[in-house]
């Protein structure tokens, strides 16, 4: 007695033969997409200026700055300083609190001063609140977070 194969024994070499062809498929296309997309090596000379990359260096600037947050009189201040301690000025400030179980409310920072961004606290807050401070300077910003405590 001879047994009879069934029909989708013959199919599954197929199958196999199809994916391992699209499998080459696709990891030629990514190697092709890989290599276009890399930049032709540079090699400067001594003295000579590398490239530069403008937006990122602006989007760096605010790793060096200086913040020095206090808060006086029922405000909030910080203190803004560049690297050669001089005052950041023209940037958009934002205080965030979240008190507990309630929403948090942003808070504009003016710039009262060159530099010294200050926000009024809301009359109402009686216990530690956690708060955001985040200015920004074009492309550059620095945040922080702190415990506001009374």
């Amino acid at each position: 007695m001879k047994l009879k194969r069934p029909p989708f024994d013959r199919r599954i070499p197929i199958i196999i033969v199809m994916l391992g062809t699209l499998s080459v498929l696709l990891t030629l296309g990514g190697l092709n997409l890989s290599l276009r997309g890399l930049p032709e090596p540079t090699i400067s000379e001594p003295g000579e200026p590398t490239r530069s990359f403008p937006t990122e260096e602006r989007a760096a600037e605010g790793f060096s700055w200086d913040l020095r947050l206090s808060i006086e009189g029922g405000r909030v201040e910080a203190r803004l300083r560049d690297p050669q301690g001089e005052p950041v000025n023209g940037g958009q400030g934002l205080l965030t609190l979240a008190p507990g179980g309630q929403e948090p409310r942003d808070l504009p920072m003016r710039e009262a001063a060159p530099g010294l961004y200050v926000a009024d606290l809301p009359r109402d807050l009686a216990a530690p609140v956690q708060a955001r401070i985040r200015i920004a300077r074009g492309a550059a910003h620095i945040a922080r977070g702190v415990l506001i405590t009374f």
